[in-house]
């Protein structure tokens, strides 16, 4: 610990200075008619010849500020969407050297007002400094669907029933407002949060020094609505969905906010039935003279319940200081029951038949408390927050087993065993993070975390002797604690010249680890990064950016106890895992709309999924283990199409490369370890006529590969269709979801001495109607000072 602490201190000693040029100062705060300020105005300053030497945002309050203006004379304009401009001509001088324009108030253009109205929405996608948006309110994604269907439409990313990748890379950090959902949770999560609850999501493949370390997949950030009218306002959605199952679900926001409060609360429910159907084959050939082979067929039913909440309380202290209490949980559970039929085959000869009835019962209960005292130190947007975190989660599987053996001759056995892994896992998080705008174009960003994760784990294995069940898990792993504490600090410095934008920043993270009477580990790393940002004109921007991350194993990586997967496979941890660590160079290119990047990661350590086999017990063994090295580059590109008025449309093509190093790992051979791969997604926004509209999502995945599994060709075509109804406060929407029944793929491995062939189905193939209504009855306006409100928007990123 002080050897940390004293890393922390040298690294913040190395702060480059800030010097401050120029003589001059122009102030002024834009209001409209109504005395209210306008945020996000545009100021620009020309100088003597009309050269654009200066451009600034007002703040929320309305505010501008020039500092370090040279002497001279200059024209401020001002402009604000709705609003007509405004203009006036200011001195600098020896004698004179603050110009301050009071208050500025913009008049209302009723004419380009409505052109707003009939223009005035987003693009799906928007880019800026490497982040990419994706504009989820204005599209029919935002209505009855769910978080997970909404990260389908996202350009680069892929997502299935238990994962997320971006870009090819899987280690991807998911935000919720900016707040870590954790993985254990991230599935659940995001297939029972409804769409209609987000507002857009931003896509970080590079994130800097301000994220955490371990995020070497990327960052998708998804920022939920927040209700901006004051007054009690909110909205209601219900819907049904029916494939060959049936599908109900249910969701409501409620938003008050008056004078210095602000209470928001979110809520949803989803009631689903589902099924899981396919196959899984798997061929064992240690040597020439000997071959297994398991060929199952599995037919499982399934349902899926699962409810969120989120209360949110905001308090404006003081003009500058708002306190905010959050809790937000989930609940899930999953259930299902059925068949499978196993042939056992043995050099050529069918040596058994099991026939086998399983039963599972997963119970997820997550909630998470936030306390953040934020403060607003100037007009400039500088800001200082801490926050208090506790997070506890719950995990309770049981799986049970009920088998029957049929060997030749009609000979028959029967035996039965149950697994289950309850475990309990409690985490404490303290942040703060400072920001503070500084004259010259420079923004210092700094801050340092701290977390402690708790862990207790009862896993068992117990097989049914004499109608009576026994425990057969090692004994020193019946009752497994985990702890984890990792201190951190970053620092980022953006300095602007002229047309450039350059930030370095450096990130410091040291983590121990304990898994009792196991295993332990400590280790300290630096994590530099380094943005480079340049406007070659109005429409072109190029950039360039370089950090270095890390991947630790999951809990349940690290911790060596079995839980099957099905009736012969398991899944174990590992204590000798090692952490992942990569360099990752990213370019990006955007000209206008048009948004093209390469990205290449060189990954030592790489963790993956390797298979062994027990052939005694018929077990094949996924056990996460370290290559040498890895290579990846991901070639991106994504661009409007506009063909008619009515339609347009987002064109998305990826293309990764992948390159292994497993020299390290005995026992693998005649394997492949490079892979060139390809997909693409197509999204189609169809306006049909004022208050109706339709959206088409094509999206294609060529066979792929992820560490040294295979995995085939697919893809998926949703549609939908929408229409706003009393007088616009009513939305119904009839969608349709995997027309083409293709959004499973075949998942494979070929590597000596194992061969395994699978899919795994759902019932993905559904029709959707939902409907939603907006209500609210603004209050009366409070007396109170306006700052105190606009402060409040601010608070809440409104």
């Amino acid at each position: 610990m002080k050897n940390f602490t004293l890393k922390i201190s040298l690294l913040l000693t190395m702060l480059p200075g800030v010097k401050v040029l120029g003589q001059g100062l122009i102030k002024g705060t834009i209001y409209d008619e109504k005395q209210q300020p306008l945020s996000y105005s545009t100021v620009t300053i020309k100088d003597s010849v009309n050269k654009i030497t200066l451009n600034r945002i007002t703040d929320n309050d309305g505010v501008f500020l020039f500092d370090n203006v040279k002497y001279g004379s200059y024209k401020i304009y001002v402009s604000s969407i709705g609003y007509q401009s405004f203009s006036k001509t200011v001195v600098i001088s020896s004698s004179d050297k603050q110009a301050e324009l009071g208050k500025i108030i913009l008049k209302t253009d009723s004419k380009m007002l409505a052109a707003v109205t009939i223009t005035g929405r987003k693009n799906l996608l928007s880019i800026q400094n490497g982040k990419i948006t994706l504009n989820v309110a204005n599209s029919v994604l935002g209505n009855g669907s769910t978080a997970a269907e909404v990260l389908k439409a996202a350009p680069s990313v892929r997502v299935d029933e238990k994962s997320i990748t971006m870009k090819g890379k899987s280690n991807v950090l998911i935000l919720i407002d900016g707040k870590e959902v954790p993985k254990s949770t991230m599935a659940a999560l995001l297939n029972s949060m409804p769409s209609d609850q987000i507002d857009k999501v931003e896509l970080l493949s590079n994130p800097p020094a301000k994220y955490e370390a371990s995020a070497s997949g990327g960052v998708i950030n998804i920022i939920t609505k927040k209700g901006q009218a004051p007054g009690l306002n909110g909205t209601v959605t219900g819907g049904l969905s029916q494939g060959k199952e049936f599908g109900e679900n249910a969701s409501g926001t409620l938003n008050y906010r008056d004078g210095r409060w602000s209470i928001l609360g979110t809520g949803s429910y989803s009631n689903r039935n589902d099924f899981e159907r396919g196959y899984n084959d798997r061929t064992f050939t240690p040597n020439n003279t000997y071959s297994q082979i398991l060929n199952s067929d599995f037919d499982l039913g399934a349902q899926k319940r699962a409810a969120t909440y989120k209360v949110s309380v905001d308090y404006l202290a003081s003009k500058n200081n708002t306190l905010t209490f959050a809790v937000n949980g989930l609940y899930n559970r999953l259930t299902n029951n059925g068949n499978s039929f196993t042939d056992v085959i043995e050099n050529g000869i069918t040596s058994q038949n099991i026939n086998a009835v399983s039963q599972m019962y997963n119970r997820i209960f997550f909630q998470n408390y936030d306390l953040t005292d934020q403060w607003n130190i100037d007009s400039l947007g500088s800001s200082w927050s801490n926050s208090l975190l506790f997070s506890r989660y719950n995990d309770n599987s049981t799986q049970f087993f009920n088998q029957n053996f049929v060997y030749p001759g009609g000979i028959t056995q029967n035996g039965a065993f149950r697994n289950g892994t309850p475990s309990v896992f409690n985490l404490y998080t303290y942040k703060s993070d400072f920001e503070k705008y500084l004259p010259g174009h420079n923004v210092l960003d700094a801050g340092i975390k701290l977390t402690g994760i708790k862990s207790k784990s009862e896993p068992y294995l117990d097989s049914l002797l004499n109608n009576q069940f026994i425990r057969q898990q090692d004994a020193t792993l019946n009752k497994i604690d985990y702890n984890e504490v990792i201190l951190a600090a970053y620092v980022s410095d953006t300095k602007t010249y002229n047309k450039l934008t350059v930030t370095p920043g450096l990130r410091v993270e040291n983590t121990s680890y304990d898994i009792k009477n196991i295993a332990k580990q400590n280790y300290f790393n630096l994590f530099p990064s380094l943005n480079l940002s340049y406007k070659v004109s109005g429409n072109f921007t190029t950039s360039a950016s370089y950090s270095r991350k890390i991947d630790r194993p999951n809990y349940s990586d690290l911790i060596p106890y079995k839980q099957y997967l099905d009736n012969y496979t398991v899944r174990e941890g590992n204590p000798l895992l090692q952490p992942q660590y990569s360099n990752v160079i990213e370019l990006n290119e955007a000209y206008k709309d048009y948004i093209f990047s390469a990205t290449y990661t060189y990954a030592t350590d790489q963790i993956v999924p390797l298979f062994t086999y027990d052939n005694q017990q018929l077990l094949y063994i996924l056990q996460p283990r370290n290559l040498k090295s890895a290579q990846m580059l991901n070639l991106s590109f994504n661009t409007p199409v506009k063909l008619v008025k009515w339609l347009n449309t987002q064109l998305g093509i990826d293309g990764n490369y992948q390159n292994l190093n497993i020299d390290n790992i005995s026992g693998i051979s005649n394997v492949s370890t490079t892979k060139w791969t390809y997909g693409f997604n197509v999204y189609n926004k169809l306006t049909l006529t004022k208050t109706m509209s339709a959206d088409v999502l094509f999206v294609y995945q060529a066979p792929s590969r992820l560490g040294l599994i295979d995995i085939n060709a697919y893809n998926t075509l949703n549609i939908a269709i929408q229409k706003s109804i009393f007088k616009k406060k009513g939305t119904i929407k009839l969608g349709a979801s995997d027309l083409f029944y293709k959004t499973a793929p075949i998942i494979t491995t070929n590597y000596y001495p194992f061969v395994t062939h699978s899919i795994d189905r759902s019932d993905s193939r559904r029709a959707t109607l939902s409907f939603t209504y907006r209500f609210g009855k603004p209050a009366k306006k409070a007396n109170s000072n306006p700052d105190y409100r606009d402060e409040t928007t601010k608070r809440l990123n409104l």
